[in-house]
């Protein structure tokens, strides 16, 4: 790899990560949210569309474990959203699970 797109990639990843830090909060948000909710499924949509950026950019850049822990929630997501049956303690339980890898995330990114 050339020094200029190490660089390059370098940079990228600096942008995802600054970008997952604010992800991250929002899906803190989001559980936050979904206690006593009387309509989840707008949070529960809202968590799925960010976990599928997470997903869908973290294993090119380098964090494979990061996109296939978002990849899993946003699947588990999916399939509750599809049973119109949303039991906000199981999805509390899941974006739980991926809220806690992801804060190791940006402990071991943090600047």
């Amino acid at each position: 790899m050339s020094a200029a797109l190490a660089i390059d990639l370098s940079a990228i990843q600096d942008r995802f990560i600054s970008a997952h830090f604010d992800r991250h909060d929002a899906l803190e948000a989001v559980a936050d949210d979904m206690i006593g909710a009387e309509q989840p499924a707008p949070l529960v949509q809202e968590a799925v569309d960010t976990l599928h950026k997470i997903a869908g950019t973290s294993g090119s850049l380098g964090y494979p474990e990061l996109g296939a822990s978002a990849q899993r929630a946003e699947e588990t997501l999916r399939q509750i959203l599809s049973t119109n049956r949303i039991d906000t303690k199981i999805v509390l339980a899941v974006l739980e699970l991926f809220l806690d890898q992801s804060q190791e995330f940006c402990i071991d990114h943090a600047a």
